[in-house]
């Protein structure tokens, strides 16, 4: 049995499928991610910061909320604000 290479789309493609079903383009970034690297996005709960993590659903859930923590630390604007 033959098995045949997948290539993921690029961001061109992206682009167009975004533009052909009006949809945002990081959410295309984000499900070909998913689909063909196996990366999930992990959001601030300010929706201002993301991160790439491997597998990110399928850690548990303590290092998930070691995560969401470093995201909160290193990107939330509330952060930001009050660093020296």
């Amino acid at each position: 049995m033959e098995t045949k290479s997948i290539k993921a789309p690029g961001v061109p493609e992206l682009r167009a499928l975004a533009a052909g079903l009006d949809l945002p383009l990081r959410l295309l970034q984000e499900a070909a991610g998913v689909q063909y690297l196996g990366i999930d996005t992990a959001w601030s709960d300010d929706g201002e910061t993301r991160t790439l993590v491997h597998r990110y659903w399928e850690l548990p859930p303590d290092d998930r909320a070691k995560v969401r923590a470093l995201i909160e630390s290193w990107g939330s604007k509330s952060a930001r604000d009050e660093a020296p």
